[in-house]
């Protein structure tokens, strides 16, 4: 009778893709593909919506043109901040939250001063 020794987990190889890289990988950089496009279908509308609304012939128009601008910044910081979580970069996560976090005060008081006159 052969005396089979169990491979313990931790030496076996882990699974490699064709590119040399383990699954893990693979799959961090699969949700990075899906925030990168999710980022681009909000960005690209907003970037737009602020260019036609400061360029238009109505000046009260340019109010409304910040405030995407101060959207688009905060939701930018929020996803910077995403992706530095990811990266293990906790002081770049704590600076754009609290950045993001002044620039949404900040687009509350504005919206409250352009919506109520």
């Amino acid at each position: 009778m052969e005396n089979k020794v169990a491979i313990p987990i931790l030496l076996t190889k882990p699974e490699i893709k064709g590119d040399g890289r383990r699954m893990e990988d693979n799959k961090v950089d699969s949700k990075k593909k899906r925030l990168n496009i999710v980022s681009a279908i909000i960005y690209i509308p907003m970037f737009l919506g602020m260019i036609q609304f400061f360029f238009d012939e109505n000046y009260r128009n340019d109010g409304l043109g910040w405030l995407l601008l101060l959207t688009f910044w905060v939701i930018r910081n929020i996803d910077q901040a995403i992706r530095d979580w990811w990266d293990k970069k906790q002081k770049s996560v704590l600076f754009d939250l609290l950045l993001a976090a002044v620039v949404l005060v900040f687009l509350i008081i504005r919206g409250m001063e352009y919506f109520s006159s």
